[in-house]
Parts: C-alpha cells; structure tokens; sequence
C-alpha cells in the first residue's frame, strides 16, 4: 500500500508558520515560537472528511530546535498513524 508524503509548505500569511499537508488538508502545523533562539512548535490537526470529522482543534505535539527536526518528527507520527490504520486494517479483515 502506497501512503501518501506530507508537502511542507510556508503559510501564504504567516511567515514563521508552516503547514504540512497531504493533499488539500493541512495536517501538521510548525510555528517558530522562538525570541532570541529558534524553537518550534509542532502542532496536529484532526482529519476531516464529509462524514469524518474529530473537531476544529489542534494538538501539541511537541518543541524543537531546528525545523528540520519539527518535520522529521512530524513524519514519524504520521507514520505511526498510517501503520496504526494498516494494523486495524489487518484485524478486521472480512473473510472472503
């Protein structure tokens, strides 16, 4: 099963802001919260869909030093979450 890549992109508005997004929906959210030093906060937002939908909130994830290290971790949940659904996936399978 291919999964779809995270695509980081700078918020159109907010420069220190960058959203991490699988295709349209933005999932991911990595502010530069940093005065003097750089730090960044990680950020998640629920998956929504039609008939899908948690709420409107987002949760910390985390802070870090660098961007880099914001994203990797941001990917590292992603895949922990997509291998989560692959495991339900996997225990709920109907016979054929």
């Amino acid at each position: 099963m291919k999964t779809k890549s995270i695509i980081w992109v700078q918020h159109p508005e907010f420069q220190d802001n960058y959203q991490g997004k699988i295709d349209e929906q933005e999932i991911f959210t990595i502010v530069n919260i940093g005065k003097k030093d750089q730090v960044f906060e990680l950020k998640s937002w629920p998956l929504r869909s039609d008939t899908f939908h948690f709420s409107t909130s987002s949760k910390k994830l985390g802070e870090y030093r660098t961007l880099a290290e914001a994203k990797t971790q941001a990917e590292i949940k992603w895949s922990e979450f997509i291998n989560s659904l692959m495991q339900t996936e996997e225990l709920i399978s109907l016979p054929e």
